[in-house]
């Protein structure tokens, strides 16, 4: 069985992609890959030509919910589904298989009963996972079925925002929460959970897991401390077949002396602010979070 990869990405995302992409190639996966375009730039549509076909989509929806629609275009026996803040770090042959493939979140304990709302048969409690990487077979019937669950989220986003705004409202995490309904109405046998993935802020070693998932604040949106994924970053951003140009870059994910120094000063000021954030309390870093996770209201 043959696989294909897939991402989602606008502009402010195009790094993320970049990375993703050369990560893959770095691993030795040479297979096609397939990027959603939901606002990515001239420029940025360019560094990806010859190295990935490119699939035009709504600009007026979070990305998040436009993770089907690629595969389901292109119709492949296998779909990899990964984000655009997911560096490869080994092959994923070993997961690659009959049965789809998902994986643990970094904080496994949600269930809402209102999930039976995406018109899943049924609803059973299962460890919480993680959208971000997903594998999906096309005889396990499960793309339609997830695009179906996607479809009547994005109706509750509209009709029913109140249910959307908070971590404790039933569909706060939008299409995780639909992931997590669909494989909670399957028979346990029919899928693999796999915990092959190491999560921002990396507490753990990780050098042995296939996946980095830099979940939460994005290195090249924001100054962060150095961690395993920028590392990664930083090297495959400077080299690969997606030949980034320079001035997309920020300064503290270039390679050589000035990046080291810029990425000294983006840690300083990563400190600063989780400081200032711990002063003002749990209440203000809350509401940071949801703003973060929160899709667009046109979503």
């Amino acid at each position: 069985m043959s696989a294909e990869f897939f991402c989602v990405s606008n502009d402010k995302h195009f790094l993320g992609a970049a990375a993703l992409l050369n990560s893959l190639r770095a691993a030795g996966h040479d297979e096609p890959f397939h990027l959603v375009d939901c606002g990515l730039t001239a420029r940025q549509r360019a560094a990806f030509a010859g190295h990935a076909h490119l699939i035009d989509a709504p600009r007026d929806i979070s990305p998040l919910m436009l993770k089907a629609l690629g595969p389901l275009e292109v119709d492949p026996e296998i779909a990899v589904i990964l984000d655009a803040d997911i560096v490869v770090q080994r092959p994923l042959t070993h997961l690659i298989g009959e049965k789809p493939v998902v994986f643990l979140n970094d904080l496994t304990e949600r269930f809402e009963p209102e999930w039976i709302r995406f018109g899943y048969p049924r609803l059973e409690r299962i460890p919480y996972l993680n959208s971000g990487q997903m594998i999906f077979p096309r005889t396990s019937g499960l793309l339609p079925l997830l695009q179906q669950g996607n479809e009547r989220m994005l109706e509750i986003l509209h009709s029913e925002p109140a249910k959307c705004r908070v971590p404790t409202d039933p569909f706060y995490y939008t299409d995780q929460d639909v992931l997590n309904a669909l494989i909670g109405s399957l028979d346990p046998g029919d899928y693999v959970v796999s915990s092959e993935v190491a999560y921002w802020p990396f507490d753990e070693p990780c050098g042995d897991v296939p996946l980095l998932h830099h979940i939460m604040d994005k290195p090249w949106l924001k100054p962060l401390r150095p961690n395993p994924y920028t590392a990664a970053m930083t090297r495959l951003l400077a080299s690969g077949p997606v030949d980034v140009p320079v001035d997309e870059i920020p300064a503290r994910l270039r390679p050589g002396a000035l990046g080291s120094l810029a990425r000294t000063g983006a840690s300083v000021q990563h400190t600063v602010r989780e400081h200032a954030r711990g002063r003002l309390g749990v209440r203000q870093r809350l509401a940071e979070r949801r703003a973060a996770m929160t899709p667009p209201a046109s979503a």
